[in-house]
């Protein structure tokens, strides 16, 4: 699913909402085939650009 958005920005807001359904990184990644790494990098991106911290 994640491979067909393209834009970055909705992306990043997908991935931040995978995350906040299922409580961690780790599942988010494994739901939306993509590495740890990746979730980590996009919730990072998104949270700087909307400069809120938005998980701790």
């Amino acid at each position: 699913m994640m491979e067909l958005i393209n834009n970055r920005g909705m992306r990043d807001w997908m991935i931040f909402i995978k995350v906040a359904e299922v409580g961690n990184l780790s599942r988010a990644a494994r739901e939306l085939d993509i590495s740890i790494s990746a979730v980590s990098k996009s919730l990072s991106r998104l949270e700087n650009s909307i400069e809120v911290t938005l998980l701790r």
